[in-house]
């Protein structure tokens, strides 16, 4: 469920209104296709062939680590410590106005335990970074294995890194909801930055669930680094702990960065609602869209 009064608006509008359908819009076959075809949309990653999984990957391709599954219909994570192969797509650096990033992803199985993973309590799962002579990730989406038992995969927390917000960094204070990760079952995620405001939100929703929202518009002081921005995101996927068990796979796929949205986040968030009949290939089609804002 959304949180904000924006998006209560938005619900409200969407149950009176059906606005005319935006042309370029009106044969969107999935959720990555609805934005690819918009005007706001700087990148698209797919990740479903090889040669696109290359073309990202952090480091030289090692496809017995990182490789292009057919079956799942995305990038396949082979780990077999708390560490593994990352995806890190350029999309160019945005420091201002707004920007909304959304991707996908899944884990197997394996990952469901009573506690931690076999030894393995955290994943540094996700970064919004900025290239850099230094470290210069941003914001960190955590899934803390530790947090939960059988048949649960991981409760998701923040951390952040150069920016600054109210109160502790890790985990970052402010989250108002909590969104546990399924096995065998695609999430998808939106991070929403408004540089502009200093805010930023976010959202999860999976095949079964409703998106939540675990961030609605938390203060942050981008000043001290909000001329450089961010440019580049992180499939990372990888733990300070140790691990020794069985191998466990992750996939990603459906990655996509917004600049300077003409709609409220919670329009996008709401068009990608519907996980399941994304997957399972019947996403509405055409979508519905409100018109403006």
């Amino acid at each position: 469920m959304f949180r904000s009064v924006y998006n209560t608006v938005f619900f409200s509008a969407l149950l009176l209104v059906i606005g005319a359908i935006e042309p370029q819009e009106a044969h969107a076959e999935s959720y990555i296709d609805f934005l690819e075809n918009r005007s706001e949309t700087v990148m698209v990653r797919r990740y479903q062939s090889q040669l696109e999984i290359d073309g990202d990957i952090h480091g030289q391709p090692d496809h017995d680590a990182l490789s292009y599954d057919e079956t799942i219909n995305g990038a396949r994570f082979r780990q077999v410590g708390a560490n593994g192969r990352q995806l890190r797509p350029n999309f160019g650096t945005i420091d201002s106005g707004t920007v909304l990033i959304t991707w996908e992803s899944r884990w197997d199985a394996g990952y469901s335990s009573n506690g931690d993973v076999d030894g393995l309590r955290t994943h540094k799962a996700f970064q919004i970074s900025k290239n850099g002579p230094s470290d210069q990730r941003r914001m960190e989406i955590r899934a803390l294995y530790s947090s939960v038992d059988e048949p649960d995969v991981a409760r998701l927390d923040h951390r952040r890194y150069i920016w600054n917000t109210v109160g502790d960094a890790s985990p970052v204070a402010g989250q108002i909801d909590e969104f546990i990760i399924k096995p065998n079952t695609w999430t998808r995620f939106w991070s929403f930055m408004d540089f502009d405001n200093g805010t930023y939100s976010h959202w999860v929703a999976d095949e079964d669930t409703n998106p939540v929202q675990l961030f609605d518009r938390l203060p942050i002081d981008y000043s001290n680094n909000l001329a450089a921005g961010v440019d580049n995101f992180w499939f990372e996927y990888n733990s300070s702990q140790s691990r020794n068990g069985p191998v466990l796979y992750t996939w990603a796929r459906n990655f996509a960065v917004l600049k300077n949205l003409s709609n409220d986040p919670g329009y996008y968030v709401q068009i990608g609602a519907q996980v399941a009949a994304d997957v399972n290939g019947n996403f509405p089609n055409p979508p519905i869209i409100l018109q403006g804002n």
